[in-house]
C-alpha cells in the first residue's frame, strides 16, 4: 500500500469565499444603501408628531398701536374705544406719560409743558404744538391722549415737521374725537399728496358726522 504525498485539501467555504458574498457583508454598498435609508427612516421617526413634546418659552414683546386705512386707503377705519375718565390737566399729564413710558417714546416737550402750567384745569380747549418737531413715533402717544374727549376744540402743528405717516395716525386718531372744529397743518412742507389724501378723508368723514 502506498501513500500520497499530497496532503488532503481543506473543504472550503464557497460561500464565504465568493466575490458575491463579499457584496453582501457589512461594508458593502448595497447594505450601506440600505443602512442610509434606515437611518434616514430613524430621523423622520424622530421628528414625527408623536415624538416631539410642546415646550413653551416666555417672550417678552412691546405692542405697538398702528393705524391702517381701510377700502384701499379710502377711507379711515374707526375703532371704538373705551371712555378714560380724566378729570383734571395733570391726570391727563401722568396718561400721556405712562403711554409713552408703554410705548417707549419721548415725550412731547411742548405738550408736557401745557399740562404742567396748568395741573387743575379739567378741560384743554387749545392746543398750539407749533415749532415742535414731531415725528410718526412721538405722535403715536399724543395720537391715543387725542382720542380722549378733554375739550379741545383747537388743534395747531404748524412747522411741525410732519410727514405722511404721522398725518396719517393722527387723523385716525381725530376721528375718534370729533369735537376739533379748528386744525392748522400749515407749513409741513414733507407731507406728499398722500398725507394730504389722509386730511381730505378726514375732512370728508367729519363733514359728514356734521350733516
Amino acid at each position: 500500500m502506498s501513500k500520497s504525498i499530497l496532503k488532503a485539501s481543506k473543504p472550503t467555504n464557497n460561500q464565504n469565499g465568493s466575490w458575491f458574498s463579499k457584496l453582501n457583508n457589512d461594508t458593502s454598498l448595497f447594505n450601506f444603501r440600505n443602512k442610509d435609508q434606515e437611518n434616514s427612516n430613524d430621523i423622520i421617526n424622530e421628528l414625527s408628531p408623536k415624538e416631539l413634546r410642546r415646550v413653551r418659552f416666555p417672550v417678552k414683546t412691546d405692542l405697538v398701536t398702528e393705524y391702517i386705512l381701510i377700502k384701499e386707503q379710502d377711507t379711515l377705519e374707526k375703532v371704538v374705544i373705551e371712555p378714560v375718565n380724566v378729570q383734571t390737566s395733570l391726570q391727563l399729564l401722568s396718561l400721556y406719560e405712562l403711554i409713552c413710558k408703554n410705548k417707549q417714546e419721548p415725550t412731547i416737550d411742548s405738550f408736557v409743558s401745557t399740562l404742567i402750567m396748568q395741573p387743575q384745569a379739567t378741560s384743554l380747549s387749545r392746543l398750539d404744538l407749533t415749532n415742535q418737531h414731531i415725528t410718526k413715533q412721538s405722535i403715536s402717544p399724543l395720537a391715543d391722549i387725542m382720542s380722549i374727549d378733554f375739550g379741545i376744540k383747537e388743534l395747531i402743528l404748524c412747522n411741525s415737521g410732519l410727514e405722511d405717516d404721522a398725518v396719517k395716525i393722527l387723523m385716525h386718531s381725530l376721528l375718534e374725537n370729533d369735537k376739533i372744529t379748528y386744525l392748522n397743518l400749515s407749513n409741513n412742507p414733507k407731507l406728499t399728496a398722500t398725507g394730504y389724501k389722509y386730511i381730505s378723508v378726514y375732512a370728508k368723514e367729519v363733514h359728514e358726522y356734521m350733516i
